[in-house]
């Protein structure tokens, strides 16, 4: 009796903080009350959330006790929240071992999700006299993404839930999807780097010997100051390190591309191309996956409607 009772009350308080759209048959009896609970829990972290990234813009020190209180109080939310949800893990999980369970929360998606949310808000401490407040400055960096605790939130809905539901039951297909689409990057990143950077290379020993200033021929001095003096006229829109290349070879892969870099080494060119069809065919992958597993999962929802209204 004890066992079901807690059995119970793990069950209406996994339906109150993750704020699932189905309410457990067990918990029928109580459907009102955590309905209400499920509302007020979604509201209280909603607004938190929204109310966080306001508080950026509190820079007046009048307002700095506000902004103090807010974060104090967001990070106690946010603490209770993560635990809350670590608890009731095992109630979300298909193992039968509990202890394993808790063991893994703080490595799930949703684990690191909560983790970050409650760390972002440890930036308060550098306003209570902190020895090391810079290193605290890096916690607030991260309030971003509490946007994903706000995602988590529209399980509520029970359209957005189909659409967890389909990123759980394929996430093997589409972490080895972007798992390739990331290697393809970094690979094409460090090619298209490596082409950009001997192609102007090669244009400024060109415009070098044009002048004729040659290394050796003129003052070290001259020399390095026409050197910096022709690199900074033609670099403009050259990838020139490895993070512009990274950025490059993504948004050439995702087919967005905005122009502020251009592919310049013959070589670099042709990978542009074989960049975008690849681009094309490799995002249509995860599209297509996500398209299908969206509609099985409305059409097994409308079954079980129909079902249901004919036992009615």
């Amino acid at each position: 009796m004890q066992k079901q009772k807690h059995s119970l009350l793990l069950q209406s308080l996994n339906t109150i903080v993750t704020s699932d759209s189905v309410l457990p048959d067990e918990t029928e009896k109580n459907k009102k009350l955590i309905t209400l609970l499920r509302l007020i829990y979604l509201l209280t972290i909603a607004f938190l959330v929204i109310f966080s990234f306001f508080a950026f813009a509190i820079k007046t020190k009048e307002l700095q006790p506000i902004k103090i209180i807010i974060g104090i109080v967001t990070f106690f939310v946010f603490l209770t929240d993560y635990i809350l949800h670590w608890i009731t893990y095992p109630v979300r999980s298909k193992r039968k071992n509990n202890w394993i369970d808790l063991l893994v929360f703080p490595l799930s998606g949703v684990g690191i999700i909560l983790l970050l949310s409650t760390l972002s808000s440890l930036y308060v401490i550098k306003y209570l006299g902190a020895p090391n407040s810079k290193f605290f400055d890096y916690f607030e960096s991260i309030t971003l993404v509490r946007l994903l605790r706000l995602v988590l939130l529209l399980k509520i809905f029970t359209p957005f839930k189909i659409f967890v539901n389909v990123f759980k039951e394929q996430k093997v297909v589409l972490i080895n999807t972007f798992a390739f689409i990331f290697i393809l990057i970094v690979a094409f990143a460090l090619i298209i780097w490596n082409n950009e950077v001997d192609w102007l290379e090669t244009q400024i020993q060109n415009k070098l010997k044009e002048g004729n200033v040659t290394e050796g021929a003129v003052p070290d001095s001259l020399y390095k100051e026409e050197y910096d003096k022709i690199y900074a006229e033609l670099s403009g829109g050259v990838v020139t390190n490895f993070w512009d290349a990274l950025y490059y070879s993504t948004v050439t892969l995702t087919t967005i591309g905005y122009g502020d870099f251009a592919p310049h080494a013959g070589n670099s060119k042709l990978i542009v191309v074989i960049i975008s069809l690849l681009g094309i065919a490799i995002f249509a992958i995860p599209s297509g996956v996500v398209a299908g597993a969206v509609l099985t999962q409305i059409q097994e929802i409308d079954k079980k409607n129909k079902k249901e209204k004919e036992m009615e």
